[in-house]
């Protein structure tokens, strides 16, 4: 958090320059992404009619030395005599959740990366904490079968990677198996392993593992049996300096207890109601009936300056996984809709005038443009 305080008091004199009220610019966390090539039904950015949006083509040029960069300005055609904000939104998609996962790598990592974050495609129980710890080491979360790397990971683990580069596998050989493990080495990268006999002990070497570098400043603790509170979790931990840790529905697993008890200093925020009863003395505890909610809730508390916002289906992880760190490495949350009525987004983004771009993370039969324009012409 401490590393965004530069950017944030930058965009909080901006706004007071132009006559905006700020409540608390300390949480503010500005955001921009570079954007990779529309793929699979993503040909196009979608505009809409309406008072709350211009057919803007917004481009976000990575930077060379980075994977985030600055947008450039955006000029109102015809001006925008009501006063409501241009939003532009980019879709990332592809054909299957591999290709979702590269094709929102390659709109952050234009040219390489520092590390990749390997993930299992069929089950987000080791993963929780991987988009916290794709921030930490700057690189993407791709996804991999069990026994199998997938051409279209390998690839892009090729594209990224110097030789002796480094591919942090999430899970023991259960998770993924020690022939991909071995399809990875053969790329000419290096592998580290982190995982434990269960998803609680696996978060919490992650967490321990980052503490070591001294990059955590907070924890976020969610229900490990309900991937939908980790995963809006992830990605404003990620932005806070923070990790996932998890509970078993309303009990604390020993590894996650234990990692408390040896970093009493490091506050622990709550996320759904199962974590909030199995860690009571949260510094703040977030409760909902729906995920959207949930999503609103804790972007409400941590964005209050919010530029760029991510969205993904709520029905299945996978999107929500690798685009969950997409959006937490340019400091934004994610959102999840698709089961449940969105209006709790479209009553926060109504009197929004700093959102500008909303990333859709999955192609439309998942999230559809109805939903998105739901959200979005508000």
């Amino acid at each position: 958090m401490v590393s965004l305080t530069w950017f944030r008091t930058l965009t909080w004199c901006s706004l007071l320059a132009t006559g905006l009220t700020v409540s608390n610019p300390a949480h503010a966390a500005p955001s921009s992404l570079a954007h990779a090539p529309d793929h699979d039904d993503a040909h196009e950015p979608l505009a809409y009619e309406g008072s709350a949006t211009e057919n803007v083509d917004v481009v976000f040029p990575p930077d060379t030395d980075s994977p985030i960069s600055d947008p450039p300005p955006i000029a109102l055609p015809g001006g925008n005599p009501d006063h409501k904000p241009v939003r532009t939104v980019r879709r990332i998609a592809g054909e299957t959740r591999f290709e979702t996962s590269v094709n929102a790598s390659q709109a952050q990592f234009a040219h390489s990366a520092n590390a990749v974050v390997l993930a299992r495609s069929d089950v987000v129980a080791d993963s929780v904490s991987a988009g916290p710890l794709a921030k930490a080491v700057n690189g993407p979360v791709l996804l991999t079968q069990p026994t199998a790397l997938h051409p279209a990971t390998a690839a892009e683990i090729r594209r990224l990677l110097p030789r002796g580069g480094k591919v942090y596998l999430m899970g023991g050989p259960v998770a993924i198996s020690a022939q991909v493990e071995r399809e990875v080495v053969k790329l000419g990268v290096t592998v580290e392993r982190i995982a434990g006999p269960n998803r609680a002990a696996t978060a919490t070497e992650i967490a321990r593992q980052l503490v070591a570098k001294r990059w955590v400043s907070s924890v976020f603790l969610a229900d490990g049996n309900d991937w939908k509170t980790s995963l809006i979790a992830a990605p404003t931990a990620a932005t806070l300096h923070g990790v996932v840790l998890v509970s078993s529905g309303r009990t604390l697993p020993p590894e996650t207890k234990q990692f408390f008890d040896d970093h009493i200093g490091i506050p622990v925020n709550t996320v759904g109601a199962a974590a909030t009863q199995a860690w009571p003395s949260a510094a703040h505890a977030f409760t909902a009936h729906t995920p959207t909610e949930l999503s609103v809730a804790l972007a409400k508390h941590y964005f209050p300056i919010l530029e760029t916002l991510g969205v993904a289906t709520d029905v299945d992880f996978a999107d929500a996984l690798s685009g969950g760190a997409h959006i937490g490495i340019a400091d934004g949350p994610l959102v999840l809709i698709g089961s449940s009525s969105t209006e709790p987004v479209e009553e926060w983004l109504e009197d929004n005038l700093t959102l500008h771009t909303i990333v859709v993370y999955g192609g439309r039969s998942r999230v559809s443009d109805e939903l998105v324009d739901d959200i979005v012409d508000n």
